[in-house]
């Protein structure tokens, strides 16, 4: 199992807390997730979230929309921060 969590967000740490508390966390892959690694054209969240799922080979059209949309001024403005 693998918890994707940014190192501030409440909602990761009370995962973690529930983790540590059951006993479970040492069975818990965590993914620390960075705004480099989600919105770049590189490494979007499909590839992050399921890594053996390569679909930009299978997809692409989706993948060449992706990268485009990716490189917008707006979409790189409205990037969220850290």
């Amino acid at each position: 199992m693998r918890l994707f969590m940014t190192l501030t967000s409440p909602f990761a740490r009370i995962a973690r807390i529930a983790l540590l508390e059951t006993g479970l966390d040492a069975s818990v892959a965590k993914v620390e997730l960075t705004r480099e690694r989600l919105y770049s054209a590189e490494s979007d969240v499909l590839s992050v979230r399921v890594p053996a799922w390569d679909w930009r080979s299978s997809r692409p059209r989706l993948a060449a929309w992706f990268d485009a949309v990716s490189a917008r001024p707006s979409f790189r403005a409205t990037m969220p921060p850290g």
